[in-house]
């Protein structure tokens, strides 16, 4: 994971992409989360980044599922949004979210 970090922070997003995405089939914990990060606030993409995020949530990774949460909020689905930030809560991720009274 290492790895990924130092090609992602010099620049080298799409090799980051590779190794992330190796790391994810290979079942390494919070590869599917960083991935997920790397596709959404730096690739553009979207879509991608949900199928990531979901991994990670199928792996036990809360902040997966918690990012999740934040994806489909700043997208405006606010059912899909609370309902991943309530799964991310029951995994055990603490983070401040949204009040949906």
């Amino acid at each position: 994971m290492e790895y990924a970090a130092v090609l992602t922070e010099g620049g080298k997003y799409a090799e980051a992409r590779v190794v992330l995405e190796a790391l994810m089939r290979a079942g390494v914990y919070g590869a599917a989360l960083r991935l997920g990060n790397l596709l959404d606030d730096i690739l553009g993409d979207t879509d991608a980044a949900v199928d990531a995020y979901a991994e990670g949530v199928q792996s036990g990774d809360a902040h997966a599922a918690y990012n999740l949460g934040a994806l489909f909020y700043r997208d405006a689905d606010y059912v899909e949004s609370e309902r991943y930030f309530e799964l991310a809560r029951e995994m055990g991720d603490t983070t401040e979210h949204p009040d949906f009274g």
